[in-house]
């Protein structure tokens, strides 16, 4: 598993997990990723379905209900954002 792009943005909204996926998929032409994510509205919008059928990569949502799913990468944002703000 390794980060193959970020933005940093004040808002969690849309425009940023597209702005991400788009970096992440314009910089590695040649990858298929699995992005994983929770169930969060940007990640079950239409704008996000359209990007995946564009780009062609692979989605892992958590299971619904279950908050250990997603528990490493929730540790990760709580470090970054401690360090960065």
């Amino acid at each position: 598993m390794s980060i193959i792009s970020y933005v940093i943005s004040r808002r969690n909204d849309n425009q940023l997990v597209m702005d991400t996926v788009q970096l992440a998929m314009n910089s590695n032409r040649n990858i298929r990723p699995i992005i994983n994510s929770d169930r969060g509205f940007q990640y079950t919008s239409l704008e996000y379905q359209q990007l995946k059928e564009q780009y062609h990569f692979e989605v892992s949502m958590s299971r619904a209900g279950r908050y250990l799913d997603n528990q490493p990468i929730e540790s990760f944002w709580g470090v970054l954002k401690s360090e960065y703000y």
